[in-house]
C-alpha cells in the first residue's frame, strides 16, 4: 500500500516496479506457508492478488520495452524513418496502461482486498498449534527449500532449448526461492556457503528475467509492427516505415539471446552443484 501510494503521486516506473514486487512478494509468501495457512478465505484472496499483479503488467512490460529495447535502438538508428513516430504510439500506449493500473489501485476492489487482507491476517491465519502451522520453523523452512530445488532442477533440464513459456516457469521458481530464502533469512545468517548459494541464485534470476524481458519485447514489437498504421489513422507508408523500425528494434535486441542462455545454464549448474546449506 505505501509503493501504491508512491505510484499514485509520482506514476514512474520505479513505484510502479516496487508496487509489483511487493505484491509477488506477498503471494510467494502464500504458496510457501498454503499448508499453514490454507482456510476457507484463502484462494479468494490470492486470487484477488493476482488480478490486481495482472492489472500492472503491461505498464511494467512498456516500461521494460521502452528502456531496454526501444532507446538503445533509437541510440543506435537515431536516423532510422518511423522510429520516432514508433516511439510516440509506444509512450500513448504505456500511458494507457498507466491509467489502468491507477484506475485498478484507485478501486473498491484495491480497498476491499487490502481491507480483508489485514483482517485475514489479523485473525489468527494459521495459529492452530494442533496444525500444520504449530510445526517448528526449523523444521519446515529447509522442507520448503527442498521442494523449491527440486522444482528448479526439474523445470531446468535442458535449459536451453526449453520454450519461452517453460522458461518462465523456472524464472518464477528461482523468484520464488530467492524469497523464499529472504523470509528464512535469520534461520541461516551463519550458515557456510549461504551468500555464494544467494548470488549465484539471484544471477540466475537477472539471467532469466533478461530472456523473459526480450520474449515479451519480441510479441510486444510483433504487435506494433502488425498495428502500424492502421489505429493512429497513418498512411500505409508512414505505417510500413513504423513496422520496419519495430522489426529492426526487435531484431536487435533478439541477438542477445543465445549468450543469455548459455550464461543462465552454467548459472544453474553451478546453483544445482552447490552444497544446500539449509541441510546443515
Amino acid at each position: 500500500t505505501a509503493n501504491a501510494r508512491t505510484l499514485r503521486t509520482l506514476r514512474r516506473p520505479e513505484a510502479l516496479h516496487q508496487t509489483r514486487v511487493a505484491i509477488r512478494r506477498l503471494r510467494t509468501g502464500f504458496k510457501l506457508f498454503e499448508p499453514a495457512a490454507r482456510d476457507s478465505e484463502f484462494d479468494r484472496l490470492n486470487a484477488e492478488l493476482k488480478w490486481l499483479a495482472g492489472e500492472l503488467d503491461q505498464a511494467r512490460d512498456l516500461d521494460v520495452m521502452l528502456a531496454d529495447t526501444f532507446r538503445p535502438a533509437a541510440d543506435r538508428f537515431h536516423d532510422q524513418e518511423g522510429l520516432a513516430e514508433l516511439g510516440k504510439r509506444m509512450h500513448a500506449t504505456r500511458a494507457k496502461a498507466y491509467d489502468r493500473a491507477l484506475k485498478a489501485l484507485d478501486s473498491p476492489r484495491f480497498l476491499t482486498l487490502t481491507l480483508d487482507l489485514a483482517a485475514w491476517l489479523d485473525s489468527g491465519v494459521g495459529r492452530d498449534p494442533a496444525g500444520p502451522a504449530g510445526e517448528p520453523i526449523g523444521r519446515f523452512a529447509p522442507a520448503a527449500m527442498e521442494r523449491l530445488r527440486r522444482q528448479i532442477k526439474r523445470r531446468g533440464r535442458g535449459l536451453t532449448k526449453l520454450s519461452p513459456e517453460l522458461r518462465h516457469k523456472l524464472r518464477i521458481r528461482a523468484k520464488r526461492m530467492r524469497y523464499a530464502l529472504e523470509f528464512f533469512g535469520d534461520l541461516y545468517d551463519q550458515a557456510p556457503g549461504r551468500d555464494r548459494f544467494i548470488q549465484t541464485l539471484k544471477r540466475l534470476q537477472d539471467a532469466l528475467g533478461e530472456l523473459n524481458d526480450l520474449e515479451v519485447a519480441r510479441q510486444q514489437g510483433l504487435m506494433l509492427a502488425e498495428s502500424c498504421g492502421r489505429p493512429a489513422g497513418d498512411t500505409a507508408a508512414d505505417g510500413a516505415r513504423q513496422a520496419f523500425a519495430a522489426g529492426l528494434m526487435i531484431g536487435s535486441r533478439v541477438q542477445a539471446q543465445k549468450p543469455l542462455l548459455k550464461k543462465a545454464e552454467r548459472l544453474l549448474d553451478r546453483l544445482l552443484s552447490d552444497k544446500p546449506f539449509w541441510r546443515d
